[in-house]
């Protein structure tokens, strides 16, 4: 399993935007710029709007500082060190020249990429959108700034947004568990066929083919069923006809084509046991058993013999060691096991 990160992830990011933002406003206060230098400065500004709101928040911080007059008059924290400490004082007439210099440019220059920015919004539908994705074989785990943690099957992708009055998920493909911190502000996880909506408890959502699960693990979760056709800006757009409110060991499907299915009673710890790295099987097909070890590795595992893969079984296995699976099935069943690559098992019946 991946360690963890954070949606968190994007702290990282903005720390360092931040950092190039203060380094390219150094460079624009040293007059000293070239044309080239100038253009890569607006081809950074219009990489992305961070950039830009980044860049006018230090600029901002630079001008506030500059209009306090008590910096010399401020004696250092620790006295032992003010040997060490050196006064830095820019010539008047130096920065004035260089402040001259960028004056006629550098507004132009971020106006020009706030039209940017603009579009951007208008196409995204909002400023603060995280996308997280897992590739095959891949989990990871999300701790949002809210405490809530969000959990990611392999193949998964996701958008996160905190609002001050709302938390946002949209979950576009894959399977997502969601473990969610109450601090008053409805959490609500977004697909193309339903909506769930909780404030603080813990349940999965699946996008499975075109049928869209909810699975609740704790607490209550309301499940409304959505259009199938998005938004533009890619987001399903609920409806409040027809809707059920979901309790622990309860799930429900949305199927592309059709309203929610009626509530069914499920062994939550099992179906979401993928959680905590395990698979468990009560009963189901050697096909279906190969095919969730096939989403959790890299190593691929294939069923070369019908009749073998519609032999029924029951067990609890690490997801990750898909060598465990092929050792069970040649303790149970007569199998031939080759190995064609190191990424791949092939299994049939012994003849």
């Amino acid at each position: 399993m991946s360690p963890k990160i954070g949606i968190t992830d994007s702290a990282e990011r903005r720390r360092r935007v931040s950092e190039e933002a203060g380094v390219w406003l150094l460079r624009l206060k040293s007059g000293d710029l070239s044309k080239e230098e100038r253009a890569q400065f607006v081809d950074w500004l219009r990489e992305a709007p961070v950039h830009i709101m980044e860049m006018m928040r230090v600029s901002e911080v630079d001008a506030a500082l500059r209009e306090f007059d008590g910096w010399k008059d401020m004696a250092p924290l620790d006295p032992q060190q003010s040997a060490d400490v050196v006064t830095l004082d820019v010539p008047r007439e130096r920065e004035e020249r260089a402040r001259a210099r960028n004056r006629w440019w550098l507004p132009a220059a971020i106006a020009a990429s706030l039209s940017v920015l603009a579009v951007a919004l208008w196409v995204m539908g909002a400023f603060g959108w995280e996308r997280v994705a897992t590739a095959a074989a891949e989990r990871r785990e999300l701790v949002l700034a809210d405490g809530s943690v969000v959990q990611l099957a392999p193949g998964s992708k996701v958008r996160v947004r905190l609002q001050p009055h709302l938390r946002r998920i949209v979950l576009s493909r894959g399977e997502a568990f969601f473990r969610v911190a109450r601090d008053g502000r409805p959490f609500i996880v977004e697909t193309e066929y339903a909506t769930a909506r909780a404030t603080g408890t813990a349940f999965a959502v699946e996008r499975e083919g075109d049928t869209v699960v909810v699975t609740v693990a704790e607490g209550k979760v309301a499940v409304q069923r959505a259009r199938p056709s998005l938004n533009p800006f890619g987001e399903a757009q609920p409806v409040g006809a027809h809707g059920v409110t979901l309790a622990a060991g309860e799930q429900v499907s949305a199927p592309s084509g059709g309203e929610l299915t009626g509530i069914r009673s499920v062994d939550s710890a099992r179906e979401l046991a993928w959680t905590y790295g395990h698979l468990i099987f009560d009963r189901d097909s050697v096909f279906e058993a190969a095919s969730r070890f096939n989403r959790y590795n890299r190593t691929q595992i294939k069923i070369a013999d019908a009749m073998l893969g519609e032999r029924l079984i029951s067990g609890v296995f690490d997801s990750s060691d898909p060598q465990s699976f092929v050792s069970f099935l040649e303790s149970v069943f007569d199998v031939h096991v080759e190995r064609p690559s190191a990424d791949q098992i092939l299994i049939g019946t012994s003849r």
